[in-house]
């Protein structure tokens, strides 16, 4: 049985939206890059990127109909449940789809900073640090219970998870490191254009595109 109230419709309308746009968005691009013959590895990465970004949806989907976004009060054990393994894919499948959609960027910005080796290695450091501390992150989702589905079952027999303060520290240590790595590929665009023969406003509107996904 499903209870699909409180914030659950507002969920299922915002998944539904972002990733309509993520979508059009990405075939936006797929059709430039190949018609302009510009096809790169920051392409690659993002097509990559929509496998665990399709199943990051469904989950959402799919949790907002078993009792995501449903006061705690409203729902059966059963029903709690069921939100909780949902949740629990969502996790699992939001660390995945990250790592490509923050390569995607670096390898894009690797592009525009051809030549520049400092730049270049800079990116490189980035993104692996981003990279490691994001699998950190995953693997531990996956099993810091041991069965894992007694992470949204507790009734699971002989079931435990670590302490809580323990995945509280990775997610906090994974977000500081998402945050800082995303201001610096933010920020990287402004020093690449500084010397560009270009005039100040285009060099504005491009710092700006390229500066996007600080958002």
């Amino acid at each position: 049985m499903t209870y699909f109230g409180d914030k659950a419709p507002e969920v299922t309308a915002t998944v539904i939206t972002l990733a309509a746009i993520a979508y059009v968005v990405f075939g936006m691009r797929v059709y430039t890059r190949i018609r302009n013959r510009a096809w790169g590895m920051d392409d690659w990465c993002m097509t990559v990127a929509t496998i665990p970004f399709t199943a990051l949806t469904v989950s959402c989907l799919g949790g907002s109909f078993k009792g995501v976004g449903v006061h705690e009060f409203r729902l059966s054990a059963e029903q709690e449940t069921e939100g909780l393994k949902f949740f629990f894919f969502f996790e699992v499948f939001y660390c995945a789809a990250i790592i490509p959609i923050k390569l995607s960027i670096s390898f894009m910005l690797v592009r525009i900073a051809s030549g520049k080796k400092k730049y270049i290695q800079s990116l490189y450091a980035v993104s692996a640090m981003f990279t490691l501390m994001n699998l950190i992150a995953l693997f531990y989702i996956i099993f810091h219970c041991s069965p894992v589905q007694y992470a949204w079952d507790t009734s699971t027999p002989d079931g435990s998870c670590n302490p809580a303060k323990v995945p509280a520290d990775i997610y906090y240590a994974t977000t500081a490191v998402n945050i800082t790595t995303d201001w610096f590929c933010a920020i990287l665009p402004i020093s690449l254009l500084w010397n560009v023969q270009l005039n100040r406003n285009t060099k504005l509107s491009v710092g700006v595109i390229l500066s996007l996904d600080a958002l």
